[in-house]
Order: structure tokens, then sequence, then C-alpha cells
């Protein structure tokens, strides 16, 4: 784990800290709070949702005004590959198999990129861990943002990484909680429509939101 103390991001070190401490006591103890409150049914679906494999091959055919498309087409843009993290750790695989809020927060991570809006450079993905520990409650997040003195030191951009920590805050409060956002069941929307019912973006009117739907 020294490693992450010279490269922070580290993809590797940053999947293998990330999974030893997820099933610990004061993880699951943090997920537990997240989920009291929320119906069982719901959970049961989104825990059947999130052990859905990602299929970029279906994602990448659909309409190019879609969220699937959009979001094939970032990953690709920034040479993210479907499961990644197994792939670079593959005992991952077993923690998801124990604990499925684990595999949503790293599942829909790269999803939130695409819908929320930043990038996969430092200051984008600190602007995002900021989003994660307000919106999400993610405990990653926080501790990342807790680091936010060091990464300015590590990797400097200090306006920059500040304007996309203090965007993350600002979004992450602005609307619900996109843990609980069925994403895969929204692959065909339109990816403006997507963000505007999740604020970030002004709504269309209804009337063009159905007949883009019906084809009309």
């Amino acid at each position: 784990m020294s490693v992450l103390i010279r490269e922070p991001f580290e993809f590797v070190a940053l999947n293998e800290m990330t999974d030893a401490v997820s099933l610990s006591w004061p993880v699951q103890w943090w997920y537990r709070r997240l989920i009291k409150k929320v119906p069982a049914s719901v959970l049961d679906h989104l825990r059947e949702l999130t052990r859905q494999p990602l299929d970029p091959g279906a994602l990448g055919s659909l309409p190019q005004n879609t969220l699937g498309y959009r979001f094939h087409k970032f990953c690709a843009e920034h040479h993210i590959v479907a499961n990644g993290h197994v792939k670079a750790v593959p005992q991952l695989q077993e923690t998801f198999e124990q604990d499925w809020v684990t595999q949503r927060f790293f599942k829909i991570h790269d999803i939130l990129h695409a819908v929320v809006g930043f990038g996969t450079t430092v200051p984008g993905e600190m602007g995002l861990q900021m989003f994660d520990a307000r919106n999400l409650r993610e405990p990653y997040g926080i501790m990342a943002v807790a680091g936010t003195p060091y990464m300015i030191l590590r990797y400097g951009q200090p306006l920059e990484m500040l304007r996309e920590i203090l965007r993350g805050w600002k979004l992450g409060g602005a609307t619900e909680n996109l843990f609980f956002v069925p994403f895969e069941e929204m692959w065909d929307w339109d990816y403006q429509d997507v963000r505007a019912h999740l604020g970030f973006r002004r709504r269309r009117p209804i009337l063009q939101v159905l007949a883009a739907r019906s084809g009309t």
C-alpha cells in the first residue's frame, strides 16, 4: 500500500486498498446505516441489477442520444475497461460476491463520471470523490476528500482541484442519492433527460420527452 503515498491514484494499489477495508466492521456498519431505511424489496431489486454485468457491445449499439451509448463512448474515450477492477485485482470478485454494496459503489463510479460530468483527470477525480462523499455518503469518497491537502501538494493545480471539489459538493447536495438510481434500467433513456431528471440541467418540456421516446 506504500505505493499510494507516491501515487494516490495508482489503479491496482487503490483497488487492493479498497478491497482490504470493504468487509471490515466500520465500513460494514456504515453500509448498514446507508441502506437501513430503504424497503427490502427495493434493495433486493438493486442487488439483482448490480449483479448484471456491463455489456459494452450492447451499449455501443444503442442510439447516440442514449445514456447507454454516451456511457460506452465515455469509457472508450478514457480507455476504461468493463469489469476492469476485477481484472486488475481478481480477489475483488470474492468481495463482490459477499457484499453487493461494495460492488455497486465500484460499478457506478464510472457511470457517475459520465452522468455527473467529471473528467478522469486528478481534479476531476477529486470532484467526483467529493460528490460521492456528499451524495452517496460513500466512505471511500470521504477518505479521498480528507486527503485533499496532500493531493494538492502531490499534483499541484490547486485552483482547478478546489474548483472541482466545490462543484462536487454543490452537485452532490442538489440531487437524490444516486446509489439507489437503477441506471441499468435506463440505458435507452435520452442522456440529457437523465441529467435533467437528476437536476444537472434544465428539463425539456414533457411533450418533447414523450415525442422523443415514441419516435415521432
